[in-house]
């Protein structure tokens, strides 16, 4: 089965009463991954792998790598593994230093991507039920209160200064969805083209490239206006 057919899928049953069940709708969102993943693949160096894990480490150490993600965490070595099975949706923290798990940290429905603030603070995970990203406190392991944005959030990033987080959504409408750090609040999306998977941002938070179905899509992360977008080939 094919990705638009896939995601015709998700999004009917997201709408649908009663709503479809998390497993199945991982299935789905697995299913997209996947074939994103194959689609991305040699299109552009700008696309990160979605984040199925968030690492903590000490800034000493940050680096990135795929298919998660090393962040700089100055509460210690914490990872942070999401996860949607049977028993739940959830984001277990694990301690590097006894390689133990700590209590599950419930989100939401299944949990897709994460992201985390440079001074290590604060996990932001992106959530499909309900439609959100969810702030987590690193220090007490407690979530915040889910931040909406459009339906289908599919990647997140965040921007080296920390003040933004950076939401990829592609279900409902192909934009990204700027997220205040220091309010924790959504602000208008930016139209991201055909499909948008991934965001990449340059190390002064100056510049987003979006890869989206079509090639990649710049935008000027000051006045969040897109600008001309670059052909990288076909991406399929």
């Amino acid at each position: 089965m094919d990705e638009a057919r896939l995601r015709e899928l998700l999004d009917r049953a997201t709408r649908d009463e009663p709503p479809i069940g998390p497993i199945a709708a991982s299935a789905l969102q697995a299913g997209i991954r996947l074939r994103r993943r194959r689609r991305a693949k040699g299109a552009s160096a700008c696309a990160a792998a979605v984040a199925v894990i968030a690492v903590a480490v000490p800034a000493a150490t940050t680096s990135h790598h795929a298919p998660g993600r090393v962040f700089g965490h100055r509460h210690g070595q914490t990872v942070y593994a999401i996860s949607t099975t049977a028993a739940g949706n959830a984001v277990t923290p694990i301690a590097v230093s006894t390689n133990r798990p700590g209590k599950p940290i419930r989100v939401g429905d299944s949990p897709l991507a994460a992201a985390l603030t440079p001074n290590g603070k604060t996990l932001y995970v992106t959530v499909a039920r309900p439609a959100a990203v969810v702030p987590v406190s690193t220090r007490t392991d407690k979530p915040g209160k889910a931040i909406s944005v459009a339906l289908g959030p599919f990647s997140i990033a965040m921007a080296p200064n920390g003040r933004t987080a950076y939401v990829v959504s592609d279900l409902a409408h192909g934009v990204v969805t700027p997220i205040d750090t220091a309010t924790n609040t959504a602000e208008r999306p930016i139209p991201a083209g055909n499909q948008p998977a991934e965001i990449a941002i340059t190390p002064d938070s100056k510049t987003g490239y979006v890869l989206n179905q079509t090639g990649v899509l710049p935008i000027n992360l000051a006045t969040n206006q897109a600008g001309r977008e670059i052909s990288v080939g076909a991406v399929s």
